[in-house]
């Protein structure tokens, strides 16, 4: 019995990682998506350490539960953290990175431009969109 038990269990495991593989290589369409929502974990963390209340912000919401509103506080955080040229361009290429890497062959990307602090304006936010895409 605990052998058949084994044998069920690890073919389940088999099943699950075939079927999740399956899933990661079928081409995909992302019909709506955010630059400022797609930024990776990993690169709100690093964007926010120069900032000790807003890292410490960001990884409480990143790291306990979540409701709409601590979703929106990340948008008040990233909205401040974006802040140069070479910060958007950094979210940008990763953005577009993780999507390849998803296999999405489609993707409507969203944004606002906006004057950055460093002195880029709209434009040249909506150029640098353009040029890395």
């Amino acid at each position: 019995v605990i052998l058949l038990i084994a044998i069920i269990y690890f073919i389940d495991i088999s099943i699950s990682i075939r079927t999740t593989d399956f899933c990661k290589s079928l081409p995909k369409i992302e019909l709506h998506a955010h630059l400022h929502g797609s930024i990776r974990p990993s690169t709100m963390i690093d964007l926010a350490q120069p900032y000790p209340s807003l890292a410490y912000e960001m990884n409480t919401v990143l790291n306990g539960s979540r409701n709409l509103d601590k979703c929106f506080s990340i948008f008040r955080i990233l909205h401040h953290l974006v802040s140069s040229k070479a910060i958007l361009t950094r979210i940008i290429n990763e953005v577009i990175d993780d999507y390849i890497n998803d296999n999405v062959i489609y993707l409507e990307l969203r944004s606002t431009p906006r004057d950055l602090p460093d002195g880029t304006t709209k434009i040249e936010y909506l150029q640098t969109l353009l040029n890395i895409i």
